[in-house]
Parts: C-alpha cells; sequence; structure tokens
C-alpha cells in the first residue's frame, strides 16, 4: 500500500475549475430566469383588451368555438401523419434524401399544410412533390374550414353588445325624461305651495286690517 503523493488532491476537495464551471453554470441559469420573466412582462398587454371592445369580443368568439378548434388540430393532426409517412415512402429511392423517417417528415408536413415552406426540407422525387402540393391544398382547406363558425360567432356576439347597448341607451333615456319629469313636478309644486302661502297671507292681512264690524241695533 503506497499513500497517496502530495500533489493529489483529495475526493472531497474541489479544484478551481471546478468551482468557476460551477459559478458559470449558476450565472447562466440567473440569467435565463431573468430573461423570462422580461418575458412575462409582455403578457401586460393583454390587459388593454378591457379597454378595446372589439378584443373582448373576438376572444371569447374563439372561446365559444372551442369545439370547432380541437376539431382543426385533431384533423391537422390526422393528415400531418398521413402526409408525412406518404412522402417519407415515395422519397426512399433518393440516397440524398432528407427525409430520414416518419417523425423527422412531421415538420415538413406541418410547414406545407399552413403555407409557410421554409425550404429547408423538400421533396425531390416526382411523387414526393405530388404528395406536397396535395398536402399545401388539404391544409388550405383544413385551415379556412372553421373560419365561417368563427366569423359567425364574432358577428352575433357584435350584434348581441350592440343591441345591449342600444337598450341601455334607451334605458338612459327614458330615465332622464322621468327624472327631468319628476323635477319639472316638483317645482310645479312647490311654485303652487308657495302661491297657496302667498294667498293665504294676504287673506289673513286683508282680515286683521280690516273695519271692525258694527253691532246690531237693538
Amino acid at each position: 500500500f503506497s499513500p497517496p503523493s502530495a500533489h493529489t488532491p483529495p475526493h472531497h476537495q474541489h479544484t478551481p475549475h471546478t468551482y468557476h464551471h460551477c459559478s458559470n453554470t449558476r450565472q447562466v441559469r440567473s440569467l435565463g430566469i431573468l430573461r423570462v420573466l422580461r418575458l412575462l412582462r409582455v403578457l401586460r398587454l393583454f390587459k388593454l383588451a378591457r379597454f378595446f371592445v372589439s378584443l373582448k369580443l373576438f376572444g371569447q368568439a374563439i372561446w365559444n368555438g372551442m369545439k370547432e378548434l380541437w376539431l382543426l388540430l385533431l384533423l391537422l393532426g390526422l393528415v400531418d401523419v398521413i402526409f408525412s409517412g406518404a412522402v417519407y415512402f415515395a422519397e426512399q429511392p433518393n440516397e440524398s434524401t432528407v427525409f430520414v423517417s416518419v417523425p423527422d417528415s412531421f415538420w415538413w408536413a406541418i410547414i406545407t399544410m399552413t403555407t409557410v415552406g421554409y425550404g429547408d426540407m423538400a421533396p425531390v422525387t416526382l411523387a414526393g412533390r405530388i404528395i406536397g402540393g396535395l398536402c399545401a391544398i388539404v391544409g388550405i382547406l383544413l385551415i379556412a374550414l372553421p373560419v365561417p363558425f368563427f366569423v359567425n360567432n364574432y358577428t352575433d356576439l357584435a350584434e348581441q353588445h350592440a343591441e345591449r347597448h342600444t337598450r341601455h341607451a334607451m334605458v338612459t333615456e327614458m330615465l332622464a325624461r322621468l327624472e327631468r319629469r319628476k323635477h319639472k313636478r316638483e317645482a310645479a309644486e312647490a311654485r303652487s305651495a308657495r302661491h297657496h302661502e302667498v294667498e293665504t297671507d294676504d287673506t289673513k292681512s286683508l282680515l286683521n286690517d280690516g273695519p271692525p264690524i258694527a253691532e246690531s241695533a237693538v
């Protein structure tokens, strides 16, 4: 058994390089947390929706059409799987193909259906290009399918809001008219009461200032 050399650090002792690496890792994590918190401050912009009726109605229309939205996502997922598998098998004759697997083809199918087309993945064979064209057409049709539902929801909500605003304006105007009539009636009653008091005071003054009634002669 030979004792460890003096220059060999013990296992429980960390080298300066280890401390430096740990400190850098902590700094990177802290900066990442700060960036996330700064990014969350952007969510304050959604508070502006309280001051815009159209944004409120738009959000409510989206919320009312959640069933159609989930149906759209389900259909897009199914079509994505179908076209991803189809383009993968269609591009297999090409040895330098970028479609190495069906999961890797999901990205191409999503980008093609949404008509974005980054160009990082593109079919080369004739069958792959035909599948790509069909994928784009089906994607456009699927995305355009729920648009009328959201438009109808927004239109209905806008009409309901306009009706409520009109009724509120009519009720406010009616209440204002009733309040004006009430004030006029109270003012008329006050003038009538003052006029009656003046007449009563005049009558009393005339009775007090008139000549005494002579006694009848016996």
